[in-house]
């Protein structure tokens, strides 16, 4: 939220999360603080266009992952299928704008 907050009135800010239920919390906390920048998608990115197998920690909401994994705790994974699609994609098909920055959470890890 907070480089959203900074670039206000100046980018568009697109935030692209697999997880449902995350997505949801995620648009919520936008419209709450009137990030009108924001746009969410329900979807991954990735180098193909289709649905993936992703995993959901049970009992922690925040932790996903396309593959299930130990986190030295025992976790009960549940399987979904996501949307996935991939940047270009989107930039051929009109959906989204020219992209000038991304900034990439890959499993618990950022990359900008």
């Amino acid at each position: 939220m907070p480089i959203a907050k900074t670039l206000l009135g100046r980018f568009e800010v697109l935030a692209f999360e697999p997880v449902p239920k995350t997505a949801e919390r995620l648009a919520a906390g936008v419209a709450c603080n009137k990030l009108t920048n924001v746009r969410v998608y329900v979807s991954a990115l990735g180098d193909t266009n289709g649905e993936q197998t992703f995993y959901i920690a049970e009992g922690y909401s925040d932790v996903s992952s396309h593959t299930a994994y130990s986190l030295g705790i025992p976790l009960n994974w549940s399987e979904i299928q996501i949307n996935c699609c991939t940047l270009d994609s989107m930039l051929r098909a009109g959906c989204i704008p020219k992209v000038g920055m991304m900034k990439i959470d890959v499993d618990r890890k950022s990359v900008v």
